[in-house]
Order: C-alpha cells, then sequence, then structure tokens
C-alpha cells in the first residue's frame, strides 16, 4: 500500500541526499560537448551521485537501458522498443581543414576536388547525410581516411590537406587546432536526442538527471562562424 502511495504521490525528491550512480552513453562529440559540465553540476546539487560513461554501439539495444539511464545520440530508435527520444542539441556541418597546409575551398568543384577525412562509428561503412546529399547530385567524395571518432581524425589531419565535414561545435573542442569554413552543400542540421526508457519517465531522480542535460545544452555558446 505504501508503494502504491508513492506512486500516487511520489516523495519531493532531494539532490543533496540522492546517493546512486547514473550511467549516460555517447560518441564523443555528445560526450565532450556535455560531461564535463554535467560531472561539475552534478557533484555541486548532489555531492553523493556517480557518473559512468559508456560509447554507444551501433544500433539500439532496448535491453541495455536497465542500466543505461540516458543515451545522446542522433539515432532515432524504433517505435514499439519502449524507448522515449526527445531533442536537446542541434548542431550544422562545416568544414575542417589545416590552414598552413591548404585554403578553404571556394565552391562545391573545389569542395569535390580535394581529398577527404569522415568518422565512422560503426562497421558497416554506411553512408552518412553528407554522402547521401551528395549522391542525390550524383556526386562521390574521394574519402581517402576513415576515423573510429573525432578524437582520432584530430589527431590525423594537422598537416595534411584533407578535408573533412564535421559538426561545428568540434572547433571548440578535438578540432580546435584546424581551420573551418562553410559547407558548400545544403545539407540537413544534426538534431541530437536524448534516448531513455519509458519506465523512467515519472522517476523524480531521473526527471532532474534529465533537467541537468538540457541546462548544459541550453548553456552550450553557438558553433563557431566558418571562414567564409
Amino acid at each position: 500500500l505504501l508503494g502504491l502511495a508513492r506512486v500516487a504521490k511520489p516523495l519531493p525528491f532531494e539532490p543533496q541526499s540522492c546517493d546512486r550512480e547514473f550511467v549516460l552513453m555517447a560518441n564523443g562529440y555528445e560526450h565532450d560537448i556535455v560531461v564535463p559540465s554535467l560531472f561539475r553540476l552534478m557533484i555541486e546539487q548532489a555531492p553523493a551521485v556517480r557518473l559512468r560513461t559508456l560509447i554507444s554501439k551501433p544500433v539500439f539495444d532496448p535491453p541495455d537501458f536497465p542500466r543505461v539511464d540516458i543515451e545522446l545520440t542522433p539515432r532515432v530508435p524504433l517505435e514499439g522498443s519502449g524507448l522515449v527520444a526527445r531533442p536537446w542539441l542541434q548542431d550544422r556541418f562545416v568544414v575542417f581543414y589545416d590552414a598552413s597546409v591548404r585554403d578553404a575551398p571556394r565552391d562545391l568543384a573545389e569542395y569535390m576536388a580535394g581529398q577527404h577525412a569522415n568518422v565512422q562509428f560503426d562497421q558497416g561503412g554506411g553512408a552518412g547525410r553528407v554522402d547521401n546529399t551528395l549522391s542525390m547530385l550524383s556526386q562521390n567524395r574521394r574519402v581517402v581516411y576513415t576515423a573510429p571518432s573525432f578524437d582520432a581524425l584530430g589527431a590525423v589531419l594537422p598537416g595534411t590537406p584533407l578535408l573533412a565535414t564535421c559538426p561545428s561545435r568540434l572547433q571548440q573542442g578535438v578540432l580546435s587546432g584546424l581551420q573551418s569554413c562553410e559547407l558548400p552543400l545544403q545539407v540537413e542540421p544534426i538534431k541530437f536526442l536524448m534516448v531513455w526508457h519509458v519506465r523512467n519517465r515519472a522517476s523524480a531522480e531521473h526527471q532532474w538527471f534529465r533537467r541537468l542535460i538540457r541546462s548544459v545544452a541550453s548553456s552550450l555558446p553557438a558553433g563557431p562562424d566558418p571562414v567564409h
């Protein structure tokens, strides 16, 4: 009866007395954008909580979610999976390059004439939205380096003439040593989602965790303006 009463009228949540681990799943971009500020907020408001971060898998695996509180991802879960998805961040694509080695591509022709690098998180080798957009224009990039992460990409690009088309906020992180310019192509922005299991919808501590992530996202500066 006490349990049923708490469902009807949940106990107030006090972050200061919360003593549990939260598990966040993300790839490098989402992790680096959110986790540093998120962790500082968490320990400021709830000194006894712990945070564990995991690398996202190539596909959603609903059985993961008993141990994962939230996944930050651009992927949309399938209907009927029991997973809830809500937008929390958006970014645009820009072109990164080493300005000491090459100039920025001035138009689509120069962009297509360059050698390209990209990131492929899964081993399936599927085309991303940039290549899908180019395919509709009967264009194909010459990708000469494929990295497993943005960190790896940032380690390889300096000193090369490669062009890398990536989310703009990476210039505030792992691609900070590179210059960027506008992408000479209309590509839909990247919309990042916060995904959790429906059973956590009414959890007060889970709602608090989601509010912290949204707070960090709302405080992020816009991506830097590329060189024209």
